[in-house]
């Protein structure tokens, strides 16, 4: 699965290299496009966006037993 989060410590590295408007700039893309890429896989692999989701156990549905009786014997 895609991990749509940032490490905080690139992100403070990032910011503190910033020297110019063009700088911010630059980060601005970059993050734009990380989401970019990441959507796109998203949409290409639909089953990888559950593949780190705990598995999920199936309810097992009990049919309750019934007695078979016929119909017209007298007993």
């Amino acid at each position: 699965m895609i991990d749509d989060r940032v490490c905080i410590f690139y992100m403070i590295d990032r910011i503190e290299g910033i020297k110019s408007d063009e700088g911010l700039a630059e980060l601005r893309d970059e993050l734009i496009r990380n989401l970019g890429v990441n959507a796109r896989h998203k949409h290409k692999n639909p089953d990888a966006l559950i593949a780190d989701l705990p598995p999920i156990k199936p309810v097992q549905k009990v049919r309750p037993s019934y007695e078979i009786v016929e119909f017209g014997k007298n007993g």
